[in-house]
């Protein structure tokens, strides 16, 4: 459709530009984030060139590379980019538009991302207040609102509100779009991360695998989404002392995110954090120290060194270092008493 549009029509029409808005959505939508960022960049500039800066199409084709940007790990360009769009939005659309909203919602997971928890949920909070105005509780905006919620809620260590937040939302997403949607399936995955953090991992295991299953076929293997869920299985499987199975599925699973999201992407470094916690606890100290060390570099660059994944791989060598003396130091008593 899209070559007969430019064929015919010619690539600045408005119709070629929608579809190629269009095209971007789509690639998002099935994790080729790199692609959606660089269709999105030329459909925007050539939306601002024919129908203005201010036009909904161009607000449109922002949003679409805001998206991008997020979800490539690129969290501070992101912000500028939501942030940028969200005063455009208010100005031509109003305060409670629910596209300006939506804006709003991108601020708040880009401060999520930059690990600026506190300061993404009170936007989350203050976004819900106004959608509650004149929106329904089933609403899917309100609803993705609540959605990140219990997200930075899990983040900041209050389990028990998360769990309940998303149990609220899985609950209403799976009354309003079924039980296989990818958003209800969202929700459902984002509980079992709450019970990690609570340390049910027998529970988090068993909603991790039926997730899992209906992801790999709602979505493919290697998609995003269901490399996150391989991910926090494989979490859920060393809690319950299984190590060595865990650091099979955590090196499974780093291959093809490294394959898909390349080298320095946050998920990416996400499941090497946990992989040198799989290897510590087996006892593979060395290995675990050097896997940490890199993580703890990677980190520092791509997030920030006060970033909280950062301070948390900070925290996990600190953690293998004193393993590793106490079990050195064990065995040096061992052998002085025999």
């Amino acid at each position: 459709m899209l070559g007969w549009r430019q064929a015919f029509l010619g690539a600045k029409h408005p119709d070629t530009l929608t579809c190629r808005d269009d095209l971007a959505a789509a690639l998002g939508g099935e994790g080729k984030h790199a692609e959606s960022e660089a269709e999105s960049r030329e459909v925007l500039k050539l939306r601002g060139e024919v129908l203005g800066a201010k036009h909904i199409e161009t607000l449109r084709s922002r949003c679409n590379l805001a998206n991008a940007l997020y979800y490539q790990g690129k969290y501070g360009e992101a912000e500028v980019a939501y942030r940028a769009m969200l005063e455009l939005r208010e100005e031509v659309l109003g305060v409670r538009h629910i596209e300006t909203l939506d804006c709003r919602h991108g601020v708040a997971i880009s401060l999520y991302g930059q690990g600026r928890y506190v300061e993404a949920e009170a936007e989350l909070r203050a976004m819900l207040k106004l959608q509650e105005e004149f929106l329904e509780a089933k609403h899917a905006s309100v609803l993705n609102c609540r959605y990140m919620l219990a997200i930075v809620l899990n983040e900041q260590g209050k389990h028990a509100e998360a769990e309940a937040e998303g149990r609220a939302v899985w609950e209403l997403r799976e009354e309003v779009l079924g039980s296989k949607h990818p958003d209800t399936l969202s929700s459902r995955h984002n509980v079992a991360f709450t019970l990690n953090g609570q340390g049910r991992y027998a529970e988090a295991e068993a909603e991790f695998r039926a997730v899992l299953k209906l992801w790999e076929e709602l979505l493919g293997a290697k998609h995003p989404d269901t490399l996150a869920c391989r991910n926090n299985l494989a979490e859920a499987i060393n809690g319950q002392g299984q190590h060595a199975e865990a650091e099979a599925e955590f090196r499974a699973v780093l291959k093809l995110k490294e394959e898909v999201l390349g080298g320095r992407h946050p998920s990416v470094l996400y499941s090497r954090h946990h992989l040198a916690i799989a290897l510590c606890d087996q006892g593979k100290f060395m290995e675990a120290e050097e896997e940490g060390r890199a993580v703890l570099k990677l980190r520092e660059e791509v997030l920030g060194k006060e970033h909280p994944d950062t301070l948390k791989t900070r925290e996990v060598l600190r953690g293998i270092e004193e393993k590793k003396w106490a079990y050195y130091a064990g065995k040096f008593r061992d052998a002085a008493k025999r």
